[in-house]
């Protein structure tokens, strides 16, 4: 959790915006229903140990699951029912080797996976089964990139977090992966312990959420913001104005503490529409140790036209140590490490959303960017 802990505050904080402010609804607004369809335990190895986080999983069409764990510079693969089935790469400095990888994806086919090692500027690509290396691409520099990969035919689109560009698109093919756009000043300020920047590629260009901003920014295809949609919030801390004063005042008053909310997930759903996922973390530092407390994962749902919103579905899903949602057609999974009697228990959980029950909000629609945010 040290790394962790480190990367959320390599950035310093900034002022927010001032014509952004988040609109708050009541709290007893109803939101989608999220519903836990299946789980797997993950039977985690005396001998290659997963850290104490929540670490990126990929998951494979026929079940088997990835687990990356920088401790050991290693991806653990499991079959569908939980059981180590393999481990791909090893530490070292030399080609196909890991230094400090922090994501994983599968690429078109489920038979290639790709790991970012960003300390190296390098994304290792392995086959899935047999954990050979296959080839490597360049990052254009030092980012920490989405575990979401967005596809369309042979290219595959990625966020990139403290990067100047938001958006790397690589044809999955090829070795060269190149950018699109520039990195809000705003987002590049606010500090990891907001999330990751979210990217969906469409016909016209990207949809992105940024960490630490009040809502879904659209771009073209060359990366320049047309529009934006506010995200309101009804049970989650959201994004006030005043979030990054608040935690400064925090972190001075008890220190090592640190409470936010972080830009989890973004998916476009089969119907058009877009499911967002949250995660509101409450953490604080016990000597050299980091313990989670109170973590909670919001869904929410926007119309395909960005015109109506379904906010804060509470997943009922537990988890000791923060964790980034993956997804598979409509489905969200997400993998939770808690700690009982009985020691650490890994588990991931499928589930999926439904949006029959909610108070359907309006957006008021696509709207220009907020120039402070840009």
């Amino acid at each position: 959790m040290r790394l962790a802990l480190a990367l959320l505050v390599i950035l310093p904080a900034c002022t927010s915006p001032n014509n952004s402010e988040q609109r708050r609804l009541p709290a007893s607004t109803r939101g989608p229903t999220v519903t836990v369809v299946d789980s797997v335990a993950i039977a985690e190895p005396d001998s290659l140990p997963l850290g104490n986080y929540a670490w990126p999983v990929a998951r494979r069409s026929n079940g088997e699951l990835f687990v990356l764990d920088p401790g050991v510079h290693k991806v653990l693969r499991f079959d569908r029912t939980g059981k180590l089935a393999g481990v791909i790469g090893r530490e070292g400095e030399g080609p196909g080797e890991l230094r400090s990888p922090l994501m994983i994806a599968l690429l078109p086919g489920d038979t290639l996976l790709a790991v970012v090692d960003p300390n190296r500027s390098r994304l290792v690509v392995f086959g899935a089964t047999d954990g050979v290396v296959r080839r490597e691409a360049a990052l254009p520099e030092f980012a920490l990139a989405d575990q979401y990969w967005s596809r369309r035919g042979d290219t595959v689109t990625f966020g990139l977090t403290a990067s100047r560009a938001p958006i790397a698109v690589w044809p999955w093919k090829g070795n060269v992966i190149s950018t699109r756009g520039t990195t809000p000043q705003r987002t590049r300020l606010v500090g990891l312990q907001f999330g990751q920047t979210r990217v969906v590629a469409t016909d016209s260009g990207f949809v992105v959420l940024y960490p630490g901003q009040p809502g879904l920014f659209l771009l073209d295809r060359a990366g320049q913001a047309t529009g934006f949609v506010s995200i309101p919030t009804a049970r989650r801390v959201g994004e006030p104005a005043d979030i990054r004063a608040r935690q400064k005042a925090l972190s001075k008053s008890e220190r090592g503490k640190l409470v936010a909310s972080l830009a989890a997930g973004l998916h476009r759903m089969s119907s058009g529409s877009w499911l967002l996922v949250h995660l509101d973390v409450d953490l604080k530092r016990v000597g050299d140790v980091t313990r989670s407390r109170d973590l909670r994962f919001y869904a929410s749902v926007f119309s395909s036209d960005f015109q109506r919103v379904c906010v804060d579905g509470l997943l009922p899903v537990t988890s000791d140590a923060p964790a980034m949602p993956f997804f598979a057609g409509d489905t969200l999974f997400l993998f939770s490490r808690t700690v009982g009697v009985a020691g650490m228990k890994n588990t991931v959980y499928a589930l999926t959303i439904n949006t029959a029950g909610c108070d359907w909000q309006q957006t008021g629609g696509i709207v220009p960017p907020p120039r402070d945010s840009l």
